[in-house]
């Protein structure tokens, strides 16, 4: 029985490792998800090299209107090897190739909105005992990315766009909000800001950002987090 079950545990181990395995885990999973978003959710393909590599070819992500949100021809990543046993984790390597990012919205919700609500757990209590896992980025490359957020509730487009991007750092840390960079290589960079009427009433008024003093802790207005 003891022999049975190794047999069998490792069948899985070799199985899991194989892309034809990985590819038909990441179908059902997209269609459970889809089915629970109610909309369309795709990955055309997909290679994981346990536990610190990880490919994505052709991830399409829908909005409830069918619209798209998030297409990604190719996206990469490459992290430090068993990263969810420590502490802290080293993503070595973030890639992204033909993308669009699409954030819009009409009246006070985003088009995002009812993935970040399905993912959310309100009223959960927090486990502050559990270990917190500080995330550092090394390398960022991206090739021919496209950003837009039409926001026709407040009254502005944003649209944003880059043909590559090759960001080098001797360290990105969020957690301690450091941001050391050794090089950048960048081409074809484009950005746009468009100001309009927006749907939202007359009654409400877009809310003040206030900026904490210049002598806070050498806090700046385009710096509030003090990075």
């Amino acid at each position: 029985m003891l022999l049975a079950i190794l047999v069998l545990l490792v069948t899985v181990a070799l199985l899991i490792r194989t892309e034809w395995a990985q590819n038909i885990l990441v179908t059902e999973a997209t269609k459970r998800l889809s089915k629970s978003l109610g909309t369309e959710i795709q990955v055309k393909r997909v290679r994981v090299s346990l536990f610190n590599r990880m490919f994505m070819e052709g991830t399409l992500v829908r909005d409830q209107h069918k619209d798209t949100l998030l297409y990604a021809g190719a996206l990469k990543v490459s992290i430090t090897d068993w990263f969810f046993m420590k502490n802290e984790a080293e993503l070595h390597y973030l890639g992204l190739e033909d993308a669009t990012i699409r954030m819009r919205r009409k009246d006070s919700t985003w088009n995002y909105q009812f993935i970040a609500d399905y993912f959310s757990t309100p009223g959960k209590p927090r486990d502050t005992s559990a270990r917190k896992m500080n995330l550092v980025l090394k390398r960022v490359e991206l090739k021919n990315v496209r950003f837009s957020m039409e926001d026709g509730w407040i009254g502005q487009d944003m649209v944003a766009s880059l043909g590559y991007l090759d960001l080098r750092a001797d360290e990105i840390n969020l957690e301690k909000k450091k941001i050391f960079i050794s090089s950048i290589t960048l081409n074809d960079p484009s950005f746009m800001l468009r100001d309009y009427t927006g749907n939202m009433p007359a009654t409400k008024t877009r809310k003040k950002v206030s900026s904490p003093p210049i002598a806070s802790a050498g806090a700046l207005q385009w710096n509030t987090e003090d990075w």
